[in-house]
């Protein structure tokens, strides 16, 4: 190891096997084209050390040092998914995301399983810098927390009675992709003096207001109805968090899952429509945050708390297999860590979002993810040449307006 970077405080190290990565293409039975990845390791290893000030970086097998041409974290983040070959450059590069067996047979990976795994640490990243903005863009946050509790978790495994690497499985998301395993709790309905079926409602011990409120019972069965129908894609969404906010109880249930649920089922209160959520994670609302008049600062500061709650339960999740250890030929401490996507989150999970962030390019037809210390606000561009690109473009237009 480098003197000097064991100096800057390395935090730890790993090592990840080259690759040899090649691309097939495929069709389904239905004539749908897809791309496979074909990987197997090869002689030879990528040497990747963690470091506060540089991050995660690449380093010399021979003499430890730091090799910057290859910026690893933002590499990683600026992938184009939609091109299988551009996932195959990093892998060549930088090696694969998970363990393979090193006996030189090749093993085949769908190339949109990758790209959801890849997509998710990007969404993070995104939202960790939203949540940290002088003026947070709280539709943002709300979106990109959204892709994070509501994807279907994806998994990429080497056979069946392999673990494999698979995305963070909230508990909310546990929930609402198993509404229909929820207990009944109808028991618990209030009969009111009156017996008048409109004055009945269901207790509901609410995170978000902090008291008991009350869930009228033709209420509920009215938006609940709508679950299995063919209805509007925004009365089915009501319908099911309507369900979770009556039926989601549990002595052994996270809380978080709770202040998710409680939350949503307010925002709709207000009059936020919430037109559809899709299984990718994509979230459609017929109306922005900021101009409901009603979402206030608790709104506001209630996403805030549900956002970091997801972002620390991402990192609990894709953290969990590591371990501390003991070097014994440099006598200091180490991570055993399991696999290089382990080692990507590691090293964002040293990430102080108040200090640095990962912004987006300004230039439109750039839009690449580089890392900024948040004090640095007038750093708009990840390098002169998008910056001058930019300039030009702005002179363009300023040019064409005047002579029209």
């Amino acid at each position: 190891m480098n003197k000097a970077l064991e100096m800057a405080g390395n935090m730890f190290i790993y090592e990840n096997p080259c690759c040899d990565c090649k691309v097939t293409t495929n069709y389904t039975d239905d004539g749908v084209k897809y791309h496979s990845l074909q990987l197997k390791t090869i002689d030879g290893s990528h040497k990747y050390a963690y470091a506060p000030i540089d991050g995660l970086v690449m380093i010399d097998d021979k003499t430890g040092a730091i090799i910057d041409k290859y910026k690893v974290i933002e590499d990683f983040l600026n992938i184009d998914l939609t091109k299988a070959d551009k996932v195959k450059e990093f892998i060549n590069t930088y090696g694969f995301i998970m363990s393979l067996p090193a006996d030189g047979k090749y093993r085949i990976f769908n190339h949109l399983d990758i790209g959801h795994l890849i997509k998710r640490f990007r969404v993070l990243v995104q939202l960790m810098t939203a949540i940290e903005e002088d003026n947070i863009d709280y539709n943002k946050v709300l979106k990109l927390t959204a892709y994070l509790l509501f994807a279907v978790p994806r998994k990429i495994v080497l056979n069946e009675n392999d673990e494999g690497l698979c995305s963070c499985i909230h508990e909310f998301t546990h929930l609402w992709y198993n509404i229909d395993k929820l207990p009944d709790r109808t028991g618990y309905l209030v009969n009111s003096y009156t017996n008048d079926p409109y004055d009945d409602y269901y207790p509901i011990q609410d995170s978000f207001t902090k008291r008991e409120e009350q869930l009228g019972f033709m209420d509920y069965h009215e938006n609940v109805e709508n679950i299995d129908s063919s209805a509007s894609s925004p009365c089915i969404f009501k319908a099911k968090i309507t369900k979770l906010y009556r039926d989601a109880f549990d002595e052994n249930m996270d809380m978080s899952a709770r202040y998710v649920i409680d939350y949503l089922y307010h925002l709709i209160k207000i009059g936020i429509q919430i037109d559809d959520v899709l299984e990718n994670g994509n979230i459609h609302t017929h109306t922005k945050l900021s101009e409901s008049i009603k979402f206030d600062n608790t709104f506001k500061i209630q996403l805030i708390l549900i956002a970091k709650n997801t972002i620390k339960e991402e990192f609990d999740f894709e953290l969990y297999g590591i371990h501390p250890t003991y070097n014994i030929d440099t006598m200091s401490p180490n991570w055993k860590i399991p696999n290089f996507f382990t080692a990507l989150y590691f090293s964002l999970f040293y990430t102080r979002p108040d200090y640095e962030v990962y912004r987006k390019c300004a230039n439109p037809n750039c839009g690449r993810l580089f890392k900024v210390k948040t004090t640095n606000s007038r750093k708009q561009y990840h390098d002169v040449a998008c910056q001058n690109a930019a300039a030009q473009m702005r002179h363009r237009k300023s040019k064409n307006k005047k002579e029209q």
